[in-house]
């Protein structure tokens, strides 16, 4: 009489024991690619929001009460707004918002965005940010 384990119990056992290892490689396997393809699509997201066709197409200084206007044109239908604005590199306050920022943008259309800043005469380099991080830049003469 054997005092082992028998054949078949013992080839259970293993099975049961490489089937959870694979289960454990699978899972960690799939949640890494799931993180992987959702960086990757916000990454696309983000290049869609930058390519949206947002062209600005005009930007004028009204001196007479310190209103700068930069009017815009977005060709796609992607939702697209704007939601900061930088002068020179530094961020105009959000209570100098007129019009036209945290709002979508209407498609083919023109829209405008208005603030003030007390701007001297020279040029001046306008950075719009989109509500998805794209950066639209233009240049303004007063």
């Amino acid at each position: 009489m054997s005092l082992g384990v028998s054949p078949l119990i013992s080839e259970v056992i293993l099975v049961l024991i490489v089937a959870s290892i694979m289960s454990v490689v699978y899972a960690s396997f799939t949640y890494s690619l799931s993180v992987r393809v959702h960086a990757t699509l916000a990454e696309m997201d983000r290049v869609l929001q930058e390519s949206a066709g947002l062209e600005i197409v005009d930007s004028f200084y009204i001196s007479s009460n310190n209103t700068v206007v930069v009017c815009v044109y977005l060709r796609s239908v992607l939702r697209v707004s704007i939601v900061r604005v930088y002068v020179d590199g530094v961020l105009v306050d959000p209570g100098n918002y007129v019009a036209g920022f945290g709002i979508p943008l209407i498609p083919e259309e023109i829209n405008c965005l208005r603030f003030v800043d007390n701007l001297t005469p020279g040029a001046h380099r306008l950075t719009l940010v989109s509500d998805g991080g794209a950066v639209y830049e233009a240049l303004l003469v007063v």
